[in-house]
């Protein structure tokens, strides 16, 4: 099988990855799970993020 290959800054993709486990982590009480996938869609590499963390008010859901 061969991998995507995917044309990004490396700089600035390592620092918006780097703040994503930093604010997961941050999110979290004491315990949790950081999952990060990746998957080939449509030709695109798609990653996604999911953590036990509490996630964000609606307010602030609302603003983004």
């Amino acid at each position: 099988m061969n991998s995507p290959k995917i044309n990004v800054d490396v700089v600035k993709m390592s620092r918006v990855f780097a703040n994503i486990v930093k604010n997961a982590f941050e999110s979290m009480s004491n315990s949790g799970v950081l999952t990060i996938r990746s998957k080939e869609v449509d030709g695109n590499l798609e990653i996604s993020f999911n953590d036990t963390g509490q996630g964000m008010l609606q307010e602030t859901l609302d603003k983004l």
